[in-house]
């Protein structure tokens, strides 16, 4: 992972990097996390399928953390993410600025994540226009309260995907009625 990093982002300057399914884990994010908190180069990261684990995304959360990146899409989206590693990422998004997309699909992010990462775009975050949420299994109707208020506040977010997250249809109106009113608003639920 050390050469990866050294010749594709430091030595190449690449501005997209596809990491997907090459078996990361928090180790290689470790590393992606050095380079990242100080190379304003790479605006793209894709390191879904690869078991990054909460340590993994606390570390890269860190890095991105700092706003000397140009990072504008991070996908995480299949790394074995729980609760622990979305309050990192949500930390990370009451400070960044640059991060437009977000995808965490298929996770294990929970009721109390997704409350969470929705309280951070709700308050903080005025840059993120995409997040993908699917396949995170909420057990609580309750968490579509967080997502409303956030759909309400939140005038930058464009697209939110929580298909597969066990909403009641009753939650899934609740939805679809929250962005009826918004303007170019893609909601998949």
């Amino acid at each position: 992972m050390e050469y990866v990093v050294q010749e594709a982002i430091i030595r190449k300057q690449c501005k997209i990097l596809d990491l997907s399914a090459n078996h990361i884990r928090s180790e290689g994010a470790s590393a992606l996390a050095n380079v990242l908190a100080t190379n304003p180069i790479l605006e793209k990261l894709y390191l879904d399928h690869n078991c990054v684990s909460d340590m993994g995304a606390q570390q890269l959360a860190q890095a991105i953390s700092a706003n000397n990146t140009n990072l504008r899409v991070l996908l995480l989206g299949s790394n074995c993410i729980t609760y622990e590693g979305a309050q990192h990422l949500a930390e990370m998004l009451k400070t960044n600025r640059t991060l437009n997309r977000l995808y965490l699909f298929d996770n294990n992010i929970g009721d109390r994540g997704i409350q969470l990462l929705a309280q951070a775009l709700t308050l903080h975050n005025r840059t993120v226009t995409h997040i993908d949420l699917n396949g995170n299994t909420l057990e609580s109707d309750l968490t579509v309260d967080f997502l409303v208020d956030m759909l309400k506040s939140n005038q930058s977010l464009k697209e939110l995907r929580v298909c597969k997250c066990n909403l009641s249809e009753a939650s899934k109106i609740r939805l679809r009625d929250t962005v009826r009113s918004k303007r170019d608003f893609e909601l998949r639920a």
